[in-house]
């Protein structure tokens, strides 16, 4: 199961699967497991919405989000002089 840390305990849910009646651990939209198992914030240019395959999703070329962590893709904004 997903390893937490005092500063990333909020990253993680708890959700039922679909499968049988136990529940997963899964990184909050926002957020995809790092290289070390933890839940870290999606990278400026990216978002993930929750309940999504885990990884964060890149934003359409020439769009950018104002900061990590987003949650959706209209968080993703034209680059100045596109539109």
């Amino acid at each position: 199961s997903p390893r937490t840390s005092a500063g990333r305990v909020n990253s993680l849910q708890f959700i039922p699967s679909a499968f049988n009646e136990t529940f997963l651990c899964q990184c909050k939209a926002g957020y995809e497991y790092g290289a070390d198992g933890l839940c870290q914030k999606c990278p400026m240019g990216s978002y993930r919405l929750e309940g999504a395959p885990d990884g964060c999703l890149l934003c359409p070329q020439g769009s950018n989000t104002a900061e990590a962590g987003s949650k959706y893709l209209d968080a993703c904004r034209c680059n100045p002089g596109l539109f």
